[in-house]
């Protein structure tokens, strides 16, 4: 499942100028140890954007087909 924690409100002046943010946008982040995370606009208000930062896959039922080549 998602976690909550991981959805934050980020003033707008602190995002990129060169682009207006829209709902559904992915921006990369870079964490505090020097990674990149995907961050998605979940929600846009007069001062703030709503970014998720859970896998895009987080709370999705995934099934997989395997076939079995070989065994022991």
């Amino acid at each position: 499942d998602p976690n909550p924690e991981l959805t934050k409100k980020v003033p707008k002046d602190k995002l990129p100028k060169e682009q207006e943010p829209q709902v559904g946008m992915v921006l990369m982040m870079v964490s505090p140890d020097g990674k990149q995370i995907p961050a998605r606009i979940t929600a846009i208000d007069e001062t703030d954007v709503t970014i998720d930062l859970n896998h895009p896959l987080a709370g999705k039922v995934l099934k997989f087909n395997l076939k079995i080549v070989d065994y022991e």
